[in-house]
């Protein structure tokens, strides 16, 4: 609820039509003023439905699809009913079970209630969400692809550039540095590219996110646990790639590489 109230028992058949309207609904009718207290009639002016009295404003929210929002006007049920009634349960146990004491306990409260169904709210989901959830598995799989790629590809060109060095890796231990010395400048040269790759890679996300936000339900395009673990990722592939090389020119003969 942003404001007003909720629906409560004053709300019950025979009293005063009520509505409440979700936000989108009350800036659209009513721009820049306050909506409750406010009367509104479903369908046209000359229509048999009664006034409505707005007394309670909600936030927008995604039903039947969830990439958009739609306008929203909740009315009780008590006053309003046009399908047949649901009942909601919360429950730890197997669903069979719960199934079965629910039809029990409906029966012997009215043997004359006829059950429909009773489906778990996570099937009765599936439709609804079958093309969100593909989608977010063709995007993830797409995504963990060109992460891996990258990771490969970075591994590939920093390894192979190290490679090339192993002369003046030589050249340097023939004149005194040791595997530290060696370790801190090939290590150090990788992380701080990779770095500075990370950084521009974030900067691009950052600025690509609202291109895919609409494909997005209650889910920002900036995440930063998934984020941060490309960038993990990528710094851990271009560190490998630059340790293994640089291990191999510090254990070779530093006179056969120098004659080389």
């Amino acid at each position: 609820m942003v404001s007003g109230r909720a629906f409560d028992d004053r709300d019950r058949e025979g009293g005063q039509p009520v509505a409440i309207v979700s936000d989108d609904v009350a800036e659209r009718i009513w721009p820049g003023a306050d909506a409750i207290g406010k009367r509104l009639k479903m369908g046209s002016l000359a229509s048999d439905g009664p006034w409505l009295t707005v007394v309670g404003v909600a936030r927008s929210t995604r039903y039947r699809t969830l990439d958009t929002a739609h306008p929203t006007i909740y009315l009780p049920a008590a006053q309003f009913q046009m399908t047949a009634e649901l009942l909601v349960l919360q429950v730890s146990v197997p669903f069979d079970q719960v199934a079965a004491s629910a039809r029990a306990r409906l029966a012997a409260i009215d043997k004359d209630v006829r059950v429909v169904q009773i489906v778990p709210f996570a099937r009765m989901l599936d439709r609804p969400l079958a093309r969100p959830r593909f989608q977010a598995s063709l995007s993830s799989a797409f995504g963990l692809t060109a992460l891996m790629l990258a990771a490969v590809g970075l591994y590939a060109v920093i390894a192979a550039s190290v490679r090339q060095r192993s002369r003046e890796l030589a050249l340097r231990v023939a004149i005194g540095a040791n595997a530290a010395d060696l370790r801190r400048l090939v290590l150090g040269e990788a992380i701080r590219l990779a770095g500075t790759g990370a950084i521009a890679g974030l900067l691009f996300a950052a600025l690509a996110g609202r291109w895919v936000s609409g494909l997005l339900a209650g889910v920002s395009p900036l995440d930063p646990p998934t984020l941060a673990g490309a960038a993990v990722l990528l710094m851990a592939a271009a560190v490998a790639a630059a340790y293994v090389p640089m291990r191999r020119a510090a254990r070779a003969d530093v006179g056969v590489l120098l004659r080389e």
